[in-house]
């Protein structure tokens, strides 16, 4: 019933994941998290102005401003994401419908109906929602270390993205193998 490999499924799930709605939100969520990994550049130089005995109040504020500004964002994103959750649901009806649409005949088979409807109220919307859910937590952590670690290349030592980037390489290379 579910062939991840047809061209059609692919074409659907791309659809899912970049309609305006999913875009939106990732946009939304990269900004977040822009903003979280410049708390490590602000961190950076609020210490450094402290060891220099310089005025850091501006630092100091720079930074208490990137831990809690990314809140703002974050629940946008959140609303967001409702919205795309609930297109989704509609595409997903609509192309249940319209794929069911000449197959009356299927549902007077009480076997067939029972799958269909339990595709159509619980299993398909779940795994739409999860979908989402996981696309959304899987951006969000990934963002957050690729940032964070520019953020500390930046301000420690540049080689440290280098060496970060080979590690994940390796690793890579050592769940292939």
């Amino acid at each position: 019933m579910f062939d991840p490999t047809s061209l059609k499924v692919r074409k659907q799930i791309m659809g899912l994941l970049l309609n305006r709605w999913g875009l939106t939100c990732m946009g939304i969520l990269t900004f977040q998290q822009i903003l979280e990994a410049s708390s490590t550049l602000w961190l950076v130089k609020l210490v450094e102005t402290i060891a220099s005995h310089q005025n850091f109040l501006p630092y100091m504020l720079l930074y208490l401003t990137s831990l809690a500004l990314p809140y703002i964002p974050g629940c946008i994103a959140l609303i967001v994401k409702t919205h795309w959750k609930q297109e989704a649901q509609r595409h997903f009806i609509h192309a249940f419908v319209t794929s069911n649409r000449n197959n009356i005949g299927e549902w007077n088979n009480k076997a067939i109906k029972e799958e269909k409807l339990s595709i159509l109220t619980s299993e398909g919307p779940s795994a739409l929602q999860d979908l989402i859910d996981y696309v959304w937590e899987l951006s969000g952590y990934v963002l957050s270390v690729i940032l964070n670690i520019l953020a500390l290349s930046i301000v420690v030592e540049p080689l440290f993205a280098l060496a970060y980037s080979i590690s994940v390489l390796c690793v890579i290379a050592i769940m292939k193998g």
